[in-house]
């Protein structure tokens, strides 16, 4: 089954061809296994002056219990894991 995230970042827009570092928020919710969580992340938005390929790095981090979505892990595992994203924004010609 898919897993959907779906939320807005805590800025108005980005700006790809130059903008300073900023610290992101982050609430979303979260479709897993036909349960539906709110989810808060924190993230960053960094602007790459190196890369022939892509203008801005946004990532995203959040932790989570699987068993908020009915998933049960064996015995000895832990239940909550740390999620993390990474999206990089391409360079228009």
């Amino acid at each position: 089954m898919p897993v959907i995230l779906e939320g807005k970042l805590n800025i108005s827009h980005v700006n790809t061809l130059q903008q300073p570092d900023q610290e992101l928020n982050f609430t979303a919710q979260l479709h897993m296994n036909k349960i539906v969580n709110t989810i808060y992340a924190n993230g960053a938005l960094k602007h790459s002056t190196g890369s022939d390929n892509f203008s801005s790095l946004l990532t995203l981090n959040f932790k989570l219990r699987l068993s908020d979505f009915g998933i049960v892990v064996p015995e000895g595992w832990s239940d909550e894991i740390t999620i993390q994203i990474y999206h990089a924004m391409l360079k228009t010609e």
